[in-house]
């Protein structure tokens, strides 16, 4: 008997330490990094604001010097939580706006000289969503042509993050900056769309981006003619293009690409294509139904719980941080019906969606 009892207790503490392995394993998969280079300005900005510049580092544990460790890379999360810290003692709604005019296309070192030396701004756009993992590997960003206008959207692949208003406000600016930087000073998109409500003065907004801007959206994108990929790039040197090329691709191989966060990508631009079964996922990603299952099992999870938590992320920020209706973000995530949507969100959260956004509300107003 007690040989008996001495096997299953061994047998109990072999799963119990599986599982947290697998916890383990899935918790390291989804963390996402950034280059320190990014913080370059920050000091500076929050300085101009007659705020002390360590009390914003001290609070997310970093030095004040982090960004001039530009290759060092440090948890998006610190990131996001440094300007949220700033934003709130620097009173300034449209931080996000700010720090983008204190950073130039240096802060994404080899990228912005790859893009700089392209020969047209459709190749550097393409080379920077190609690339840009290799900078950070919290953001996915895609190009897609609709008729004669094209589409650049930036998605944050972060999960329950703060700051996520100044974060979107930031990705768009400097997006457009970018831009600037290789066409000229005085271009400006279409139309830039934010997921995030409206700001309380938009006219930070207005004088920033020069065109038509629509919050309350489902992604962060911009929109412009397919012409301007046309357009040549003043400062194409094709023989530095093709070193700097070769340095990416070698930086590209060794970036975090892991499984988790290629299934995150699959299924968070299935939903938006409509197209988020399991089947339409194991296309998208290249690999058989099966082989899907497989890899997504030895992971300790199923394919349901990997779309459930994606559904549930998005829904959650849709609710916190915008005012799309309802009906909107039940058929954005996939749902049929209204009523599913809120019973699969109260299973999750264990209140109504909303609830869910009243709570958010007085949270942020608090």
């Amino acid at each position: 008997m007690p040989g008996v009892l001495h096997s299953l207790s061994h047998c109990y503490i072999s799963i119990k330490y599986l599982r947290e392995e697998v916890c383990r394993r899935r918790e390291n998969c989804l963390k996402y990094y950034i280059r320190a280079a990014v913080f370059d300005g920050l000091v500076e900005l929050v300085r101009q604001h007659k705020v002390d510049p360590h009390i914003i580092f001290d609070t997310v544990n970093l030095p004040t010097d982090i960004a001039q460790q530009t290759e060092v890379r440090v948890p998006y999360r610190k990131f996001l939580q440094s300007l949220e810290v700033a934003a709130q003692h620097t009173n300034c709604e449209h931080f996000g706006l700010l720090m983008s005019s204190h950073q130039g296309l240096s802060v994404l070192g080899n990228l912005s000289q790859t893009m700089e030396h392209a020969t047209t701004v459709g190749a550097g756009l393409k080379d920077l969503f190609k690339f840009l993992s290799t900078h950070t590997d919290a953001l996915q960003a895609n190009m897609q042509h609709s008729g004669d206008m094209v589409r650049c959207s930036v998605e944050i692949l972060e999960k329950d993050i703060l700051g996520l208003p100044i974060q979107v406000d930031l990705i768009a600016s400097t997006l457009v900056n970018t831009l600037r930087q290789i066409i000229g000073a005085q271009w400006s998109p279409d139309i830039i769309r934010l997921s995030r409500r409206h700001p309380g003065d938009r006219t930070p907004y207005d004088r920033r981006f020069r065109c038509l801007l629509q919050f309350d959206q489902e992604i962060n994108a911009i929109e412009f003619p397919a012409s301007v990929l046309n357009l040549p790039i003043r400062s194409a040197n094709a023989k530095l293009y093709t070193e700097l090329q070769i340095v990416m691709e070698r930086r590209l191989r060794k970036s975090s690409n892991s499984f988790f966060r290629q299934l995150q990508i699959a299924i968070l631009l299935g939903l938006y294509d409509g197209a988020c079964g399991i089947d339409d996922i194991a296309k998208s990603l290249g690999m058989s139904r099966r082989k899907l299952q497989r890899k997504i099992k030895e992971e300790g999870m199923t394919f349901t719980n990997a779309l459930t938590d994606q559904r549930n992320e998005l829904a959650r920020r849709y609710l916190k941080y915008t005012d799309i209706d309802l009906t909107s973000i039940s058929e954005v995530l996939g749902y049929s019906q209204v009523s599913i949507f809120s019973r699969a969100f109260r299973q999750t959260n264990f209140i109504p969606p909303s609830q869910y956004r009243h709570s958010s509300r007085l949270e942020g107003n608090g």
